[in-house]
């Protein structure tokens, strides 16, 4: 298997670790059984590289059970990136034929997706783009246009969406195995992009892609990429905002970086529209570090995603939280589904909407 020789060390060095990092997976807690733990992902992937065993798509199924989140590899003493080697796995798997029913039809759901323009207003490509990124947003585009209307209320008047975007960065192309198609779709998305001077992603998990894969696979994005909480920040001083009160959680984005120009994005901005500091319901237990929904696991297996957003509501309720923020829509959707109206849960966008000035009744 090409794409995993670069990876042969790594896969030794998790077939003969003890499953030192198992505590740190919210998949192999949700699921309970050791084959979906990193060691048990990582054998499945190094038995396939060294021919020991015959890939399946029932076989290769398994390798789609991770969210991406890292806490194995923060975990782990070698560092070995886990969730970046099943991703190459993958790939294997789709170029032998083999992606399971899952896959295809997350790949499915993005082709059905992109093939849809939406009217934007806007006659040319903003300064300032605004990617909803490869996860619906919820509810279905009004995300965005609270995002516009609030960027307006801000003093920014840039940001807009292209009449002609594809929305999206390909990210589930890339997490799902689809090489080709996201080497082609992302051709396109390069050419737009280049019309940008900025471009502001909605999810985490896209703008991990445009930072980190697109430079991997052609010439990198000329335009900065920038998170929606790391683009909204900077706005929010003074008579901006009025702080929120009641009692808030918020789960950590495990894509998202922990700290951006020396500031910890996430903190930062909750510390500024919140009255009282929100609990940080990702550092109770290492079972809560992930809702479940990131990666290709909500297609790939929805139980597991149903299981692990409910441990996370579960102890937000334990905790007295009301609200509970997330900074990703793969959050939200896991959160909210799991929640039902035990609990609201919130994002960033419609978080910092509320508490500026000027929100539409």
């Amino acid at each position: 298997m090409k794409s995993l020789k670069p990876h042969e060390e790594h896969l030794t060095l998790c077939t003969y670790c003890p499953s030192l990092c198992r505590h740190a997976c919210p998949v192999a807690t949700a699921e309970g059984r050791d084959t979906v733990s990193p060691w048990g992902l990582m054998s499945v992937a190094g038995h396939v590289m060294e021919k020991r065993v015959r890939l399946s798509q029932d076989l290769a199924e398994v390798l789609y059970h991770c969210t991406g989140c890292g806490a194995c590899t923060d975990a782990c003493k070698h560092d070995v990136p886990v969730a970046t080697t099943l991703v190459d796995a993958r790939a294997e798997v789709v170029a032998r034929g083999m992606a399971p029913v899952g896959a295809e039809a997350f790949v499915h759901r993005f082709k059905n997706k992109i093939s849809a323009k939406r009217a934007t207003g806007h006659a040319k490509t903003p300064s300032i783009l605004v990617l909803p990124g490869h996860r619906d947003v919820p509810p279905d585009g009004e995300e965005v246009r609270v995002l516009l209307k609030l960027a307006d209320r801000l003093g920014e008047s840039e940001l807009g969406i292209s009449p002609t975007s594809w929305l999206d960065t390909g990210a589930s192309l890339w997490q799902a195995g689809y090489r080709e198609g996201f080497r082609r779709f992302s051709v396109r998305m390069r050419e737009e992009l280049a019309l940008s001077k900025h471009v502001v992603v909605l999810s985490s998990e896209a703008a991990t892609v445009l930072r980190s894969v697109y430079p991997r696979e052609g010439p990198r994005v000329t335009a900065e990429v920038l998170h929606v909480a790391e683009f909204l920040l900077p706005l929010l001083y003074g008579d901006s905002v009025k702080r929120l009160e009641g009692r808030f959680g918020y789960i950590r984005s495990c894509r998202l970086p922990t700290r951006s120009g020396g500031i910890d994005v996430q903190t930062e901005l909750l510390g500024r529209v919140l009255e009282e500091p929100a609990l940080n319901i990702s550092s109770l237990s290492s079972e809560l570090g992930c809702c479940g929904g990131g990666g290709c696991l909500p297609q790939a297996a929805s139980p597991v995603t149903a299981s692990a957003a409910e441990r996370v509501v579960a102890r937000a309720l334990e905790e007295g939280v009301e609200h509970l923020v997330t900074f990703s829509p793969e959050c939200w959707t896991a959160l909210a589904e799991a929640a039902g109206d035990r609990l609201e849960v919130l994002s960033v966008v419609a978080l910092v909407d509320r508490a500026v000035p000027g929100r539409a009744r």
